[in-house]
């Protein structure tokens, strides 16, 4: 809802234009409804433009394919080297690429969401939800879908404004505390917060208790294995054991990805993945769209909530116990292919994965270290039976990058 997003975006519009491209111009929408026009065969592939999260002095341009998946480091490389080179395509007068503006996107998008989940039982729960919108483009589809469940829905921050759609991490805190209110206040059965282009989405159960990220994975894990017969789930490396424990039981398999939304994107299309989720609210239904959907995980986890005949405060409480622990180490970038190399020797002889970075296991316990794709970081993940433990290994193995940055 930015300016400064509309501008990029008119711009890009009429440079592919000037290539010789068909333009669809969905104007201001959340970006899983572009993603899914991309994916039920209506473009070849597409671009969203937003405002950074935390940052609205900056603007990211995100690209994905024809079907409405990110596009993977190695395409992403060759875009920027013809950009950097400006070797374009300049179409000649008569074949200028037409711009059009489709009159039905949002519905189609909405319509077939209602298609895909078990509409009639939650109808028949009439469930009751605060939904914080986030000042987002989330407002332009979400009151007609949960208006066709015949939810009782409180809508919070239900309008576009630019100057609050991009929050700061004391709005976050903020908006939260709000919400956990509200939910308690009103007697709901849970509250919902979609992010500001509707990709997103964060969790308070009917108890008022906020999910940490992990909590809520979890619980979609939970809910997907309890009601699918040997489900397929992918996650990321960083995810707890207790994920693979949970599908196990259920007779079904985890696909680990590497750490990069793309990754688990491209995961999510291939083979009977019924589920594809990261910490961090990025939850994606593949019989829906293979990407992150905050409306559709919203609508699903209504669905699996009425299916299992529990609340999300229940779910959460049958959780195994997971300790996951995180250090950021601060590193130069021209450092970081030789921490990679220098641990890999190190661990010569280990238990170790390379899916993404280095995953180090010590019994059931693990270590994980990989390197931010962006900014001078190197992660260190780590999981042990006790918070104390994971911190200490997270520490440890954090100690080690320090060393072998030296």
């Amino acid at each position: 809802a930015t300016t400064a997003a509309r501008i990029i975006k008119r711009s890009m519009v009429a440079g592919a234009n000037a290539a010789g491209v068909h333009v669809h111009d969905l104007e201001l929408a959340p970006a899983p409804v572009a993603r899914f026009y991309a994916r039920s065969a209506r473009a070849n592939a597409g671009m969203t433009v937003r405002t950074a999260p935390g940052d609205p002095a900056s603007v990211e341009v995100l690209f994905f394919d024809g079907r409405g998946v990110d596009i993977d480091a190695g395409t992403q490389r060759r875009v920027e080297r013809n950009f950097n080179r400006d070797e374009l395509r300049r179409a000649f007068h008569h074949d200028i690429g037409e711009l059009t503006f489709p009159a039905r996107g949002r519905e189609y998008y909405g319509r077939q969401m209602l298609e895909v989940v078990d509409r009639a039982a939650i109808r028949a729960r009439r469930p009751k939800l605060v939904v914080d919108h986030g000042y987002g483009a989330a407002t332009l589809t979400s009151p007609a879908v949960l208006g066709a469940l015949d939810a009782d829905v409180l809508s919070v921050n239900a309008t576009l404004d630019e100057d609050r759609a991009v929050d700061t991490d004391a709005d976050v805190e903020a908006e939260a505390e709000r919400l956990r209110q509200l939910v308690t206040a009103s007697r709901a059965d849970l509250g919902v917060v979609l992010d500001a282009v509707g990709e997103r989405v964060r969790l308070v159960d009917e108890r008022g208790r906020p999910l940490t990220p992990g909590q809520a994975l979890l619980a979609f894990i939970s809910l997907v294995a309890r009601t699918t017969s040997y489900p397929w789930i992918a996650v990321p490396v960083t995810t707890s054991r207790v994920a693979e424990r949970m599908v196990a039981e259920h007779g079904g398999s985890v696909i680990w990805t590497r750490i990069a939304s793309a990754a688990l994107m491209a995961a999510a299309e291939e083979g009977d993945v019924v589920f594809a989720g990261a910490e961090g609210g990025d939850y994606a239904f593949p019989d829906f769209l293979a990407a992150p959907d905050g409306l559709m995980s919203t609508v699903k986890l209504l669905e699996l909530l009425t299916r299992n005949r529990a609340t999300l405060g229940e779910v959460v409480d049958a959780l195994p116990e997971a300790h996951v622990a995180r250090r950021d180490v601060p590193t130069p970038w021209e450092a970081k292919g030789t921490v990679m190399r220098r641990l890999l020797e190190r661990m010569d002889g280990e238990r170790t994965d390379t899916t993404d970075g280095l995953k180090v296991f010590l019994g059931e316990d693990w270590a994980l270290v990989a390197p931010h794709p962006v900014d001078p970081v190197i992660r260190v993940w780590a999981e042990a039976g006790s918070a104390a433990d994971a911190d200490a290994l997270a520490d440890e193995y954090a100690g080690v990058v320090e060393e072998l940055k030296a």
